[in-house]
């Protein structure tokens, strides 16, 4: 205890941070029962209590009207709130002009008692103080009363604090699952929905959610229907959890295929299932609507293999035909081109075979395999005819890829090469490379290379009417690529300058 108070100025913006986990929520408290209770018990002139409000230290109950219009910020509180200990104080006769402190609104203060209040083991929030108008000490009973009040405060405050926490875990809980897109759902033992969300409760009409929650919403159906419609619940319950796809008619009217998993949990001893629904129905129909178009592309693929194998093959046995008949009247230069064309007849079959596997991809599974792309790139080189005076080189490494949509893309980037190198002498590079995420490709040429409109719409189905007439291909090289390495997940890349030529880089994801 000090004869001669020690005042300090003191900011309460500082302890601002002192406030912030419980939002505080003790300011709900009645606290003026608890000072009514204390003034009975002992005797002082005044009791009030004293805490933090919007980051200021007010006084939040008093024992008269006086108390209430107290100013703790420039009364003997702060040192309690500030110090966050025990605080007494007596003030002799005499100290009255030199502490204005000791004056609060016309009573002449001699004692003071303040005790300050914690939230948490660490966080003083305020204090509970009394004062008296005259120099005489409190009893030891009456601060253990002061004692008894301040520990029922801190627990009712704690209290009020955890419900606060709970009540916001509740509210976060609830703002998660209703702005969710999914169907979620709780049932108890009963098969009755305790819990549903804003989308669950969607599917019914308006004038029927009030019989959702606490319902089965089977009451209405006949018995035997109603163990089909439980089944589900019935193994959740009994194996823990069950997944299916369904396709459902909802009692708005709605017909939908959900992904629905229902998982048991335990909670006070009662077992629960909480159920969410994924609804697939949009992804069901691109589904759908893509299966329908590789099937069209799959027939089509199969009719445009059988005939223009069929052609290819005639030529092939006319050739042997040919042959046979005319075997000694021909020369080595006539049978070097004939083996040619049965050659380039067998080649373009096997290319046409490739073709109808890819139209097949989407449909099955492609299976990558093991090869080497410097072989790959030697058994198809006729199919891009290249110059005997130009340089191809590719690299001799062996990766594990979809081989078909692999030769597919090479094809077309060499015959862009080819086509668009703007000379017969040069060099084409086929780089191949394993990284860390996959495999990459890249060709690249030392020809004419594109200006920056058509690197812009390189990849574009765009009109080529326009496009240079002495140049072969049809224009359609690119996108086609872009298309292909797109449904493996992978990208394509392009680099270009003018007369400096242009490199193409397709990555494939393992």
């Amino acid at each position: 205890m000090s004869n001669t108070p020690e005042m300090t100025d003191f900011n309460l913006d500082d302890i601002m941070h002192y406030r912030t986990s419980s939002h505080e929520s003790y300011l709900s408290i009645d606290f003026a029962a608890y000072i009514n209770d204390l003034m009975q018990n002992i005797a002082v002139f005044g009791a009030g209590i004293a805490l933090l409000k919007h980051g200021k230290l007010e006084v939040v109950a008093g024992s008269s009207p006086k108390v209430c219009t107290i100013n703790p910020g420039s009364f003997y509180t702060q040192q309690t709130f500030k110090n966050a200990q025990v605080t007494e104080m007596m003030m002799p006769f005499g100290s009255v002009k030199h502490d204005k402190q000791s004056v609060i609104n016309e009573l002449d203060v001699h004692y003071y008692y303040g005790v300050p209040l914690f939230i948490a083991s660490n966080e003083c929030i305020g204090c509970l103080f009394i004062f008296n108008c005259h120099s005489a000490h409190l009893t030891e009973q009456a601060k253990l009363s002061i004692k008894f009040v301040v520990q029922l405060l801190e627990s009712k405050m704690a209290l009020a604090d955890a419900h606060h926490v709970y009540h916001e875990a509740l509210n976060f809980q609830s703002m998660i699952v209703n702005n969710s897109d999914n169907f979620i759902f709780v049932k108890n033992h009963k098969f009755e929905i305790i819990f549903a969300n804003n989308a669950f409760l969607s599917l019914y009409p308006e004038a029927q959610r009030d019989k959702v929650i606490g319902y089965t919403t089977v009451e209405e159906y006949e018995p035997d229907q109603v163990e089909l419609f439980l089944a589900n619940d019935k193994t959740a319950f009994t194996q823990g959890v069950h997944k299916c796809l369904e396709t459902i008619a909802f009692p708005n009217g709605e017909i939908r295929t959900v992904e629905t998993t229902k998982t048991r949990f335990m909670y006070d001893e009662e077992s629960f299932i909480v159920g969410i629904c994924v609804d697939l129905t949009e992804q069901q129909h691109l589904v759908q609507q893509f299966e329908a178009k590789q099937n069209e592309l799959s027939q089509f693929a199969d009719l445009a293999t059988h005939d223009m194998r069929k052609p290819l093959n005639n030529i092939h046995q006319l050739v042997d035909y040919i042959i046979e008949d005319n075997e000694m009247n021909f020369d080595n230069t006539t049978h070097s081109q004939l083996n040619e064309i049965q050659s380039r007849c067998r080649s373009m079959s096997t290319f046409l075979s490739d073709m109808y596997e890819y139209a097949q991809i989407g449909q099955e599974k492609v299976t990558a395999t093991t090869f080497n792309p410097k072989y790959l790139v030697a058994e198809m080189a006729y199919l891009f005819d290249i110059p005997s005076t130009m340089r191809l080189t590719v690299s001799d490494i062996e990766v594990t890829l979809p081989q078909v949509p692999v030769k597919m893309i090479l094809l077309q980037l060499l015959t862009n090469a080819v086509n668009h190198y703007g000379a017969s002498t040069g060099t084409i590079t086929v780089d191949v490379d394993i990284v860390k995420h996959g495999v990459t490709m890249r060709v690249t040429d030392s020809g004419q290379g594109m200006n920056d409109l058509l690197q812009k719409n390189a990849f574009e189905l765009i009109n080529h009417a326009n496009r240079n007439k002495h140049v072969k291909g049809s224009g359609k090289g690119l996108p086609m690529v872009k298309k292909l390495i797109e449904q493996y997940r992978g990208k394509v890349t392009l680099t270009s300058r003018l007369n400096e030529g242009t490199a193409v880089t397709v990555f494939w994801p393992n």
